[in-house]
């Protein structure tokens, strides 16, 4: 490699403009190209005027941005390939991405077709895990076209509970935060009902739902075919504090490295997942969504997100770095990109969708931007999401790093915004919060040497008499706080009523 690398990073939803701008900041060569039209994309996806407009109006007057097939034809051109490094932030972009490789690129992010169907084609993945993934159990599953198709079955299965999972990018995935499955059915019914358009569209899945699983996706980074680092990435998707509320991509994750030898990069990534990274030049992404049923203390299958970065993760990592340009050039010198241990993320959302609405960013350190353009001279809101901006922070410590993302985030002002409050974040109260997967996972990669199902259920079992303790804890102090309130009120009350009845003997006032 010759001097400093050069950037060329192709988006169609402005996934990665937030990276864009963190390199051209730290002094980077950069080329942005957008998809223009929709309907280039491998799926012929249609697209209304109105987002289209916001679509493409994202970073206007913050960066530069030309039209992805105009760059594709300026790359045919280009002496000393190696210089430059190619990004496409989602695996949805394969078709120009192939073509980047035909060209002679082969330093990058490079998806294939393959790659977003395993994600895509809920399927498909599964039928790659059953194959090659020995540890993992998959669910049953079942696949429709049309929503009526779900909605009968349902009512066929009344006593059993569903996960609904589009065969597309977005945030359709449904689980019934309800443990009563007639609750449960007509949830995913309402979705299927409301949504029928977007489900239709590619098809869907319904896979039986686990219990209360312990959600953790571990990620491994390849770059010519060698593991370079790997982590786990621990998400909050819904929207609302305690995990209730719609699904977003991401509302928060705490993030950690692990070591390449640790027993659970065995499971998640077995001989199959180096060869196919042997296969793809540059840059390769895996990481396998796990969930662990604390009941049968099985390891399930969620999905694979290949060729792909997390939403926020991505951030989160790069904060865990040394800046953006240091994350891709350790990763291209072969290097562990992630410096400090544990990172963290906290999402804003515009949950109205303004438009035009200003966003005051006292100091853009640790701010990752989704959703913003500049106007006379101000940044403002797009409106096309309501994905706002990402703070993150990182740290020796889970609770050093998400002290930093909030900190960061005191730096940001904006109109109606909402994000997941800090005691969310921190709190043992419901068993799915982050704390709580991260010392279920901690205790399974640190403490489960020569790890089996057995070392899953102790961790699982003393999980839960923590949080047994802890309610139980916090029920007795409730009840001594309530103990001592009751008490000086009896206190009070019997002073008030001996100075009552001292007035005239009789218990009654003067004027009586």
């Amino acid at each position: 490699m010759a001097g400093k690398l050069k950037y060329i990073l192709f988006t169609y939803d402005g996934s990665a403009l937030a990276v864009a701008k963190k390199l051209v900041d730290e002094g980077n060569s950069v080329i942005v190209a957008q998809i223009h039209n929709a309907s280039e994309l491998h799926n012929g996806t249609a697209e209304a005027r109105d987002s289209r407009r916001k679509r493409l109006s994202l970073y206007d007057g913050i960066l530069e941005k030309r039209d992805a097939r105009e760059v594709l034809r300026s790359m045919a051109g280009m002496r000393n390939k190696d210089d430059h490094f190619v990004i496409f932030d989602l695996n949805s972009l394969w078709f120009y991405a192939q073509k980047a490789v035909r060209l002679g690129f082969t330093r990058g992010f490079f998806p294939t077709r393959q790659d977003t169907e395993y994600e895509d084609v809920r399927t498909k993945g599964k039928d790659l895990a059953r194959q090659f993934w020995p540890d993992l159990t998959v669910a049953e599953v079942h696949t429709f076209r049309t929503a009526d198709e779900g909605i009968r079955f349902l009512d066929e299965r009344p006593d059993d509970m569903f996960v609904l999972k589009a065969n597309a990018e977005g945030d359709l995935t449904v689980v019934p935060q309800s443990d009563d499955a007639e609750i449960a059915r007509e949830n995913l019914i309402g979705a299927l009902t409301a949504k029928r358009d977007a489900y239709e569209s590619m098809g869907y899945i319904l896979e039986l739902r686990i219990t209360n699983p312990v959600e953790i996706t571990p990620q491994m980074i390849f770059y010519d075919g060698r593991p370079v680092s790997s982590h786990v990435d621990i998400e909050n998707k819904p929207i609302g504090a305690g995990s209730v509320g719609n699904m977003t991509g991401c509302s928060g994750n705490l993030v950690f490295k692990t070591r390449l030898s640790d027993e659970i990069n065995r499971i998640a990534f077995p001989p199959k997942v180096h060869e196919m990274a042997k296969a793809h030049p540059g840059l390769f992404v895996w990481d396998a969504s796990l969930l662990i049923d604390a009941r049968t203390r099985k390891i399930h299958f969620g999905e694979f997100c290949p060729n792909r970065w997390g939403y926020d993760s991505f951030f989160t990592e790069i904060a865990m770095s040394e800046g953006a340009s240091a994350y891709f050039e350790a990763i291209v010198a072969g290097r562990n990109p992630l410096r400090q241990p544990y990172g963290a993320a906290v999402r804003l959302f515009n949950l109205k969708r303004y438009e035009d609405a200003i966003v005051s960013v006292k100091s853009e350190d640790g701010i990752f931007l989704y959703d913003v353009r500049r106007k006379d001279g101000q940044l403002v809101s797009g409106g096309a999401d309501w994905n706002l901006l990402v703070a993150t922070g990182a740290g020796s410590t889970p609770e050093k790093a998400v002290a930093k993302a909030y900190e960061t985030l005191d730096n940001v002002s904006f109109t109606d915004g909402y994000y997941r409050p800090k005691f969310d974040f921190e709190s043992h109260e419901y068993e799915s919060s982050i704390p709580n997967r991260y010392d279920f996972a901690n205790g399974w990669l640190y403490e489960g040497k020569g790890w089996n199902t057995e070392d899953v259920g102790r961790i699982v079992e003393r999980m839960s008499r923590r949080l047994e303790s802890t309610a139980a804890n916090r029920m007795m102090m409730l009840r001594r706080k309530h103990a001592a309130a009751l008490s000086a009120a009896e206190e009070k009350h019997g002073a008030d009523l001996e100075a009552f009845k001292t007035k005239d003997g009789r218990g009654g006032t003067d004027a009586a």
